[in-house]
């Protein structure tokens, strides 16, 4: 899935690209643009509600998750309204930066054709994270396969008319939008996914009532998303930390791209190719990435532990097998792929020596997708900013600087300093997995999702807060829980082996003890309120 939605900056610069260098290099500048302004917050939106939902269902509390998905709705609604507004106003933007007037024009057009797209992207992303907590992705898979086909179809029809379809020396019936073209077809095409998406959420959650996702689409619960507590847990729990390292990667990849633009159109069209082609053959890195949060998540919240690491190993080992892959096609065919996005022999030269340094240092990457992974689904979003802090802008961007025009290195300099830096990311990022507490970030997880219940009637939630802790607490399960995940006993051992009238001799609430309310605790474990803390 992550490789269907970098498919589409591989399709319109590739479409963009034969249209000529000035064009290629205006959508390589907007693109930078796009990426400072929302590429950073995309992924911290999808990766916060991923790792919360994911932490509910381990945790039983399923309709839970329904709310981290409604909140993380309302919040990537809010973040898309300036982003958009800054695409719109872009091209005063790119001449007082000093780009030529040519460059500017185009690179403004695209981003502002580009900006409703935006409104488009941030549900989508969001929605696709909440389905892979859950571990439904046949449909999305499916869709966003679709999506590669529609967006290619677009990009034909909208940039070239009816040009492709019609025989040569016939008047076509439509020459095409040219440039723009592609940008507003990008846009359509995640307007069509959106709703695609969307259709596939009601209607498995209508043709299976039993389903994980029919027990966390219970219904808007609006109260209790749009909280206080709901809007904060999320936002500087974990969206914003999250926003912030990956804004200080995106700041870096963009100085330097800014660096590249200096050296000249085919230098910023080689970078930008570069760039687009790495993380375009790194999508399986990405969806690893997604997955394994996302299962580590579940099994914190399931006090799972050893569960969690293996799912770690598992990773691993998938990420060396796909880093040989990449590795090998990058260092061998490089040059070749740069063709994909230009035909000018300047830009594909440019490219040639890029795709074998790229080659040649991804195995270590496969540690640096790992631990991100591992991190982000301990909730552990500061580690990653250290990390980025240190590796992109302590060595990364001055080294790049250094190479590029106290060395005379060029293009080449800018990555040789990239790559420094990435490495020093990545060992940041593993010395803190290594010394990461696996049982406090269960005991932490767990905490957060079960003692935080959802408001509504009982017919709204998956069962009873009351039954949930009884089923938790009962002895068997209390052990096994102790011998095979190595939780600590301090969590399980102090709760109750019963809820209700007969905890500590506490009476029943109103309405008996399924019905919404306070549910008592023996005394000293207070009490949990069907509306949460």
């Amino acid at each position: 899935m992550a490789a269907a939605r970098l498919s589409l900056l591989v399709i319109d610069q590739a479409f963009v690209g034969h249209l000529g260098t000035p064009e290629l290099a205006g959508a390589s500048l907007a693109g930078v643009w796009i990426d400072v302004i929302s590429g950073w917050m995309w992924p911290s939106f999808g990766t916060a509600v991923s790792t919360l939902a994911s932490q509910a269902i381990g945790a039983k509390n399923e309709p839970l998750a329904g709310v981290w998905l409604q909140t993380g709705l309302v919040l990537g609604a809010i973040a898309s309204l300036p982003v958009m507004g800054g695409l719109a106003a872009s091209e005063p933007m790119f001449t007082s930066l000093g780009f030529g007037a040519r460059e500017s024009q185009l690179a403004g057009a695209f981003a502002a054709w580009f900006a409703p797209g935006i409104a488009a992207g941030f549900p989508f992303v969001i929605l696709l994270s909440f389905l892979k907590a859950q571990a439904v992705v046949i449909g999305p898979m499916v869709i966003s396969l679709g999506m590669v086909a529609v967006n290619i179809l677009m990009n034909m029809v909208m940039i070239h008319g009816t040009t492709w379809f019609e025989p040569e020396g016939t008047e076509p019936l439509w020459r095409g939008l040219g440039f723009i073209g592609s940008p507003i077809a990008t846009s359509l095409t995640r307007w069509i996914a959106l709703g695609a998406l969307s259709v596939f959420v009601c209607v498995t959650r209508e043709r299976s009532p039993a389903s994980s996702l029919a027990r966390t689409c219970t219904g808007p619960q609006c109260a209790e998303a749009l909280s206080a507590r709901r809007m904060w847990q999320m936002a500087c729990g974990f969206a914003i930390p999250l926003a912030l390292s990956n804004l200080l990667e995106e700041l870096q990849l963009q100085v330097v791209a800014f660096l590249a633009a200096q050296l000249g159109e085919a230098q910023l069209a080689a970078h930008t190719s570069m760039l687009t082609l790495f993380f375009f053959c790194s999508a399986a890195m990405y969806s690893a990435v997604d997955a394994t949060a996302a299962r580590i998540g579940r099994h914190l919240g399931a006090g799972t532990v050893h569960r969690g690491r293996f799912v770690m190993y598992l990773d691993l080992l998938f990420s060396l097998a796909s880093a040989v892959v990449v590795a090998s096609v990058l260092g061998g065919a490089g040059g070749n792929l740069a063709r994909l996005f230009s035909s000018d022999p300047a830009v594909i030269d440019a490219v040639r020596p890029l795709a074998v340094l790229v080659g040649c240092c991804y195995a270590l990457l496969c540690l640096f997708f790992v631990s991100v992974a591992v991190l982000d689904a301990m909730g552990k979003t500061s580690a990653v900013a250290t990390a980025f802090v240190a590796g992109a802008w302590l060595v990364a961007v001055p080294l790049a600087f250094v190479l590029d025009r106290m060395a005379g290195l060029g293009l080449n300099g800018l990555w040789y300093g990239l790559a420094t830096g990435y490495a020093v990311v990545t060992v940041i990022a593993v010395v803190f997995v290594v010394r990461a507490d696996w049982d406090e970030a269960s005991r932490r997880a767990i905490s957060v999702a079960r003692n935080h219940s959802t408001a509504g009637p009982p017919s709204s939630r998956a069962a009873p807060l009351a039954s949930q802790f009884l089923a938790t607490t009962k002895a068997p399960r209390r052990s096994a829980h102790r011998a095979g995940s190595g939780l600590g006993s301090p969590l399980l051992d102090d709760l109750p082996d019963t809820v209700g009238p007969d905890a500590a001799g506490a009476a029943a609430p109103p309405g008996g003890w399924g019905a919404p309310g306070s549910y008592a605790l023996p005394a000293g474990h207070g009490s949990i309120t069907s509306a949460g803390p």
